[in-house]
């Protein structure tokens, strides 16, 4: 065989092992992809604000860092990134396999971010959708988005394809949801009908995403929430002489048993974070926790007005927004605030915000 065939054939056999040597080290070194269903670590807070539809104030999108031992919050993330309006009233959001989605009840529309760098990979509009529309909250599970519409369906995203693919119908205007037990417990508030509030909750099967049955609740449901001890319901009342309270679900019988009141609520791992504050902060609120069957005061620093909590159960915080009062009212056009805690209840941060604070939740 001539010498330079040889020679061919000898380089051609330490490249391709070279080749495969390669391809081995790198299988071996590639690390694990996170499992966004089960996050181990929390890169930051993200805080919605509604803005004041009426009065012509828009939405907007802050941003909560973690670092370390410090935090810093820039405001407006969403518009001084990507040049336009989050939109009017947003209203939910998730952070979920590398990408954030944000639902904005009056403008109609899902917004959908690269969590990196919060830059608009896709807006999608709800109008005339046949899968539901007015976003009200968000849950995930298995690349999937799940979105409760307040005209009566909840809608099934997929996150390769940031599409709608399905949805289901369930009770009139439905609020915020929760997974628990591998189903998609929604709260049907009927919250349109005043003063003839709901009374049902429809319980979604997550694999074949079809209604399993509908159970009864006490009145206005508004917010299902899990953790160690149990599936727990907030039912506003009636907004007179039914008082809005936290109750947990019996697994047993699905009857659920009241905790106590409360206006607000979030969950940790092991304990059940309440705020009663029925009076708009004209008086001062109630702070109390359940744990092991035993409701207890919770010493923590007031805020003036709570709108809402949020419990990062990964980086150890509670997040408490709130309005800032005007006079003995709450002012729903001026800026607000949100207060960063400790599980402890130290008060850690406070940050200034924009109009309307709404919802928060968590990077993973």
């Amino acid at each position: 065989m001539p010498q330079g065939i040889i020679m061919k054939k000898f380089f051609y056999l330490l490249t391709l092992a070279a080749a495969v040597t390669g391809l081995t080290a790198c299988s071996d070194d590639k690390p694990e992809t996170p499992n966004p269903d089960v996050p181990t670590v929390t890169t930051g807070a993200y805080i919605l604000n509604q803005g004041n539809f009426y009065n012509g104030i828009e939405g907007a999108l802050n941003v909560v860092n973690y670092d370390g031992s410090s935090m810093t919050c820039t405001r407006n993330v969403f518009k001084t990134v990507n040049g336009v309006s989050l939109g009017d009233t947003p209203q939910c959001g998730i952070c979920y396999g590398g990408k954030v989605y944000i639902g904005v009840y009056s403008s109609n529309v899902i917004q959908i971010l690269n969590k990196a760098d919060n830059k608009l990979v896709k807006t999608i509009s709800l109008k005339d959708s046949q899968n539901g529309t007015q976003p009200r909250s968000m849950v995930a599970r298995n690349g999937k988005v799940y979105i409760s519409m307040y005209d009566g369906y909840v809608a099934r995203l997929d996150t390769v394809s940031n599409a709608i693919e399905a949805s289901v119908q369930v009770g009139r205007n439905p609020e915020i949801m929760e997974i628990y037990n591998d189903k998609i417990y929604v709260p049907n508030s009927d919250g349109m009908n005043y003063p003839n509030y709901g009374t049902t909750a429809s319980v979604i099967d997550i694999n074949s995403f079809k209604v399993e049955k509908t159970v009864t609740v006490p009145l206005n449901p508004a917010q299902f929430a899990a953790n160690n001890q149990g599936l727990f319901l907030l039912a506003k009342g009636n907004y007179s002489d039914v008082a809005s309270k936290v109750y947990r679900m019996n697994d047993a019988t699905s009857e659920f048993e009241e905790v106590a009141p409360a206006t607000i609520m979030a969950v940790g791992d092991d304990t059940l974070y309440m705020v009663n504050d029925p009076y708009y902060g004209a008086a001062p609120a109630e702070y109390s926790t359940y744990a092991n069957g035993a409701v207890a005061a919770w010493d923590i620093a007031p805020v003036d007005y709570p709108s809402n909590i949020a419990v990062d159960r990964i980086g150890k915080h509670i997040f408490i927004s709130s309005y800032n009062m005007n006079g003995q009212w709450p002012s729903y056009d001026d800026p607000g605030y949100v207060v960063v805690y400790s599980l402890e209840g130290e008060k850690q941060h406070t940050f200034n915000i924009g109009v309307g604070p709404a919802d928060i939740f968590f990077g993973h």
